[in-house]
């Protein structure tokens, strides 16, 4: 009999995306190669209607160019490198995006359908979706319910039969997600909007609002405000308002990939002010080049211990996981027990959610220490290293700027 989610494992949302997983698991087996390649139909999905798109505007010496920007983002490179639920969500957004300007209606609705079993986000994008079409394009209403109703009725009735069975939306007070969902303080909110601006133009972004917004300067001064100005334009504002409201009323929704929709619509935007700039081809060509290296770039970029990093955001993060089984591999064979060690975010959840093995050991929270060790990274943004100066240094992992060190608790 169907049964919904634990509420330790249950964000509020249709878990599409895990039993997508947990049916692949089932068939060939939960290992770490069958996840990876679980997400191939995705990632070639991100790619085909990446040139589709692409090709619709950008045809010519400068096609393979231009796709390559749009691929380049360093957020959504290193979302493709997990096994993250964010690949779907934009592999489905931008088929959604690509049908919508082809005025396939029925691939759309099919889109927007897959685009709500994925997350509350992949709804906020399909409300940004009818907001453009109804408010903007003017299409009658009649028409859009026709194309929205899936999406609607089964978002709806899951919420409806969650609720009842469940007695809550969205979240819950013990929910691991809980804090996120709570409003942040006027000051906060005051801030948020400068920390949504950092996450668009992290990790090198910013060459495509520089440059993008140089080449929209030229136009608006040129009084060529109508290739300024493009439907597209209209989306990514619709997107924005959206996402951006809820990043400031709420606390924990500014992470990087929250805001790929954005990031790529806006690579787009670039694309378009390049493309049209009165500009020679080949110097074309060496903005598009350099614009990839930049972006590129952004994977070597990892700031101070004091500042907060998106870890996820770039690949920066990849000699986490190899560092994290050496320091666990470490414990155990020198007779360390878990409860014995204190460590932060993202190392507390149980072993087997790292290896996809049965381990049920957790470490504890350094605000405990109620331990004799402490494992601490600069992967881990909740601390700051320099709190643990005066313990004793056991070992030390380091690859590629990132660190682990196994710290002794003295009295």
């Amino acid at each position: 009999m169907f049964s919904f989610l634990p509420d330790d494992i249950n964000s509020g949302h249709i878990p599409a995306f895990g039993y997508y997983l947990a049916l692949v698991w089932s068939i060939f087996g939960k290992t770490l190669v069958v996840s990876h390649l679980a997400m191939l139909p995705f990632v070639m999905g991100i790619v085909y209607f990446s040139q589709k798109l692409v090709s619709l505007s950008f045809s010519g010496p400068l096609f393979f160019l231009s796709l390559l920007v749009v691929l380049s983002d360093p957020t959504l490179v290193a979302q493709i490198g997990l096994v993250s639920p964010d690949v779907p969500l934009i592999c489905f957004f931008l088929a959604a995006f690509y049908y919508q300007k082809q005025g396939k209606v029925v691939l759309k609705a099919l889109s927007l359908l897959a685009l709500v079993l994925m997350s509350m986000r992949g709804m906020f994008l399909v409300f940004a979706f009818f907001l453009f079409e109804w408010g903007i394009q003017r299409q009658s209403l009649r028409k859009l319910i026709r194309v929205y109703a899936p999406a609607v009725l089964i978002a709806g009735l899951y919420f409806v039969l969650h609720y009842f069975s469940k007695g809550w939306f969205a979240f819950h007070s013990d929910s691991p997600w809980g804090a996120s969902f709570s409003f942040d303080s006027v000051q906060d909110m005051l801030k948020k909007p400068i920390i949504i601006f950092w996450r668009l133009i992290d990790f090198n972004r910013w060459i495509l609002f520089l440059v993008g917004g140089f080449f929209a300067y030229r136009l608006f001064k040129a009084d060529r405000k109508l290739y300024m100005i493009t439907s597209d334009l209209y989306l990514l504002g619709i997107i924005t308002v959206i996402f951006g409201l809820t990043g400031v009323l709420f606390s924990g929704l500014t992470a990087h990939r929250y805001f790929l929709p954005m990031s790529i619509m806006f690579a787009f935007y670039f694309l378009r002010m390049v493309h049209v700039a009165e500009i020679k081809l080949r110097t074309k060509k060496i903005i598009l080049i350099s614009t990839c290296l930049v972006l590129w770039a952004g994977h070597l970029l990892i700031y101070p211990a004091q500042i907060d990093q998106g870890w996820d955001a770039s690949l920066a993060h990849k000699p986490y996981f190899t560092l994290r089984s050496q320091a666990v591999n470490y414990l155990s064979e020198n007779n360390i027990g878990h409860d014995q060690v204190c460590t932060a975010f993202p190392d507390l959840a149980q072993g087997k959610y790292y290896s996809l093995g049965n381990d049920e050991n957790t470490f504890q929270r350094t605000d405990k220490l109620t331990c004799d060790y402490i494992l601490i990274s600069n992967i881990h943004n909740e601390i700051e290293p320099a709190d643990f100066n005066n313990y004793e240094l056991v070992k030390e992992w380091k690859s590629f700027r990132v660190w682990y060190r196994l710290l002794r608790i003295t009295q």
